[in-house]
């Protein structure tokens, strides 16, 4: 049984998260204990289905526990998995130690190995659940279907997240100008900028240019992840949409920051 078991969280309070959206560019959206905690409370957990990235063949798997972290988690873990070793409820007290109260932790257990093996061997390290929300922009109401898009390569094979605010040498976040960016993040702090290159050169290189074309500030970020990106911002338009966010989100700055088309 242990083969075929999964624990990971679906919410985490607090977490800022990367999405994107048509009509609004790139931005962040993050969650609250209580709202985290009035979805839990509202979501039928047998009707929740498991896939890749929210799309393709369901995977077959049972919930073997659903519950908000709390402040006896050694307990809650003991009554969801009563057959688990002390050292294994250590590693996992270990693992998810850092994580808030009141996140939303899932138990799944799949109907076979391999099931198992094709989620560990996506690389991903949560789960997560589709949401409707309405978000206010500029005081105009946007309903957004949350399907978790964010600006990231594919396969979530890139080990940061990608975002786009403003530029500079000297400043990261929102408040910042300069040269078009994407900022990279690991475990929600930024550690290097990797700079945006202009469409007409862009698409008149060829692939091993276009990864030498994506310079960025500290150096920090290697070649094989910035063929990754290359290969990223070469699908789904999403140079373009790179550029978008960018000149949408700094609209206000126009005498400090750099537009690119």
């Amino acid at each position: 049984m242990r083969d075929r078991i999964i624990i990971a969280p679906t919410m985490i309070p607090g977490k800022s998260m990367p999405r994107f959206h048509e009509s609004i560019g790139g931005y962040d959206i993050c969650y609250s204990s209580e709202y985290i905690h009035s979805l839990f409370r509202k979501t039928d957990k047998r009707k929740i289905t498991t896939t890749i990235d929210h799309k393709g063949n369901p995977i077959s798997c049972s919930i073997i526990a659903s519950f908000l972290k709390g402040l006896d988690f050694e307990g809650q873990i003991r009554r969801a998995l009563p057959f688990l070793s002390n050292d294994d409820v250590k590693i996992l007290l270990n693992k998810f130690n850092s994580l808030p109260k009141r996140s939303w932790i899932q138990i799944q257990e799949f109907d076979s190995h391999e099931d198992r093996e094709k989620i560990i061997a996506s690389g991903k390290t949560g789960l997560s659940v589709e949401l409707n929300h309405t978000i206010n922009v500029n005081g105009k109401k946007i309903r957004i279907r949350e399907e978790f898009e964010r600006i990231d390569s594919p396969n979530d094979k890139l080990p940061f997240s990608l975002h786009i605010y403003g530029g500079s040498t000297w400043s990261w976040g929102r408040s910042e100008h300069g040269q078009a960016h994407l900022e990279a993040k690991k475990n929600g702090n930024s550690f290097d900028k990797i700079f945006i290159p202009y469409s007409k050169e862009w698409n008149s290189s060829s692939p091993k240019k276009k990864i030498n074309l994506l310079t960025s500030e500290k150096g920090r970020v290697s070649r094989k992840e910035r063929k990754k990106l290359v290969e990223w911002l070469d699908s789904d338009n999403n140079l373009m949409r790179c550029h978008e966010s960018w000149n949408n989100n700094n609209k206000d700055n126009e005498n400090r920051a750099m537009f690119i088309y």
